[in-house]
């Protein structure tokens, strides 16, 4: 059996009750032991805020639901540690729209992280949040929902969907290496950049691709596609 997937919950102060609500709601998968459930409440008198959220909770979660409401786009620590997620490979964000704001032109930053070996910088690309699925579906914000649990349990639905996918691949999944895993980053990459339209910086991330991983048949061709 796997173990429970990590949950982090990023939001404003000002939006507690919805955090709570939000904790509520996923307590069914919590008693499932597919999920555990980790914010920033949790910290305790003595210890250092930094080092709990950037150094050991964060980095150590699989799973980042991001509380999308006009506080927490202009809260400068939430979008520390959205930005944070996003450079992780290994966490995935869920924007959960809790109320109606501009939420579709947030612009998405992440943290450059460090070259691998100093020979292929790992380049991410902002995004605007409009781009991406959130949930409730469509959407539409949980303050216009009527009731507001339908609202709330859609998010449910969506949340254990994704929850679902996650465990069901990490169950399958064969062990990679470090530099398989560092191979597939940049398959990917150039993949994002080829859709971008970024023709060279995709070429330059399919053959470091293949400088990793010299038998990935995938590289080979979209590199091809490429030139």
């Amino acid at each position: 059996m796997n173990k429970p997937l990590k949950v982090f919950i990023t939001y404003s102060h000002k939006n507690r009750k919805e955090k709570n609500k939000l904790i509520t709601y996923l307590a069914v998968m919590r008693q499932e032991s597919l999920i555990d459930i980790w914010h920033d409440n949790e910290i305790l008198a003595g210890d250092t805020w930094k080092k709990e959220i950037f150094s050991t909770n964060l980095p150590e979660s699989d799973l980042l639901l991001y509380l999308v409401s006009a506080d927490s786009l202009a809260s400068e620590n939430c979008n520390k540690e959205l930005a944070e997620a996003l450079t992780k490979k290994d966490i995935r964000v869920i924007f959960i729209i809790s109320e109606s704001c501009d939420w579709k032109n947030h612009i998405l930053r992440s943290i450059k992280a460090p070259s691998a070996e100093g020979l292929h910088p790992n380049r991410w690309e902002p995004q605007i949040l409009g781009d991406i699925q959130v949930l409730p579906l469509e959407g539409k914000p949980l303050n216009e929902w009527n009731p507001r649990s339908k609202g709330w349990q859609n998010v449910v639905a969506g949340t254990r969907a994704v929850i679902h996918k996650m465990l069901v691949r990490e169950d399958s999944a064969p062990r990679m290496s470090e530099r398989e895993v560092d191979a597939e980053r940049a398959l990917q990459q150039g993949n994002s950049l080829l859709m971008l339209g970024q023709i060279d910086k995709a070429i330059e991330a399919y053959s470091y691709a293949i400088e990793l991983n010299p038998r990935d048949a995938v590289a080979y061709n979209n590199r091809g596609v490429g030139y």
